[in-house]
């Protein structure tokens, strides 16, 4: 809350006349959740051309849009002579997912770079149930908040966009099946951005073999190969109850469709794609 409270001051009386001699990120993690972002923003941060955000979760272009872009600045680095031409990273996973972030994204940083991580839509889900559950923000069992999803986000994609709302609770909480619709979200993404501004990079694959996976990322970046980083697991949640095989069945199934078409939509197949 103090931190919260000086961020705050900060931008509204100081931030304003520094903010556009500060750094703008020019690499975005857009997600999604609880798919490995975290670790992945704590990895690229180690490399001397990536200057990482100084919170990983800045939730401007979703949450805070409306304290404008001076705020959003203060959380990157001053510009310096020495700096100017690295990349600067920041990770808010909650941007894949959310309706209005592409389109201010586009207008406020239009030649920007993203990557996406994709989880098995399925332990992705019950991961981001479990998330909620800890946090005292979910009471219901996983299959019962499975059946309520469309009762609990009826209405609020609609209400963001068109203004009746600036954030929802439930939209961010409670889409624990909807944030797994990949091709959904991208073809939105793609209706705005080049495709070639995205590096996909699927979750499993990449905790498999941490080193290829930031290969991948340096050859998108032009950048040297990482060194000497430590592939240590941030934010890795763990849950010891047993989930009702018939409940992660009927979401396989579920998935199923949504699965092949993001399979069709990038190319290429995902070791989930064809379960």
């Amino acid at each position: 809350m103090f931190r919260r409270w000086c961020i705050n001051l900060y931008s509204q009386y100081i931030d304003p006349l520094i903010g556009p001699e500060r750094l703008s990120p020019n690499v975005i993690i857009l997600g999604a959740q609880k798919a490995g972002t975290t670790s992945l923003y704590h990895y690229m941060a180690e490399h001397p051309d990536i200057l990482a955000s100084k919170t990983k979760e800045v939730h401007f272009f979703d949450l805070n849009y409306n304290r404008g872009q001076n705020w959003y600045r203060y959380h990157f680095l001053p510009r310096t002579r020495d700096n100017e031409k690295c990349w600067c990273v920041e990770s808010s996973p909650y941007y894949l997912y959310h309706p209005l972030v592409a389109a201010r994204i586009k207008s406020c940083l239009p030649d920007v770079r993203f990557i996406v991580m994709l989880r098995d839509p399925v332990t992705r889900a019950l991961s981001h149930y479990w998330h909620e559950y800890r946090r005292g923000r979910e009471s219901l069992s996983f299959k019962d908040a499975l059946d309520r999803e469309q009762e609990r986000l009826a209405g609020t994609t609609q209400a963001l966009m068109n203004g009746e709302m600036t954030t929802s609770f439930n939209h961010q909480r409670y889409s624990y099946f909807s944030r797994g619709l990949y091709a959904q979200q991208l073809s939105h993404w793609f209706s705005y951005f080049s495709r070639d501004q995205f590096l996909i990079l699927e979750s499993e694959n990449f905790f498999a073999n941490p080193s290829s996976g930031m290969a991948t990322l340096t050859e998108f970046l032009d950048i040297a190969p990482f060194s000497n980083i430590e592939f240590t697991r941030h934010n890795s949640g763990s849950y010891k109850e047993q989930t009702n095989p018939e409940v992660l069945d009927a979401l396989r199934a579920a998935y199923r469709a949504p699965n092949l078409e993001l399979a069709e939509l990038l190319g290429c197949q995902f070791s989930w794609t064809t379960i």
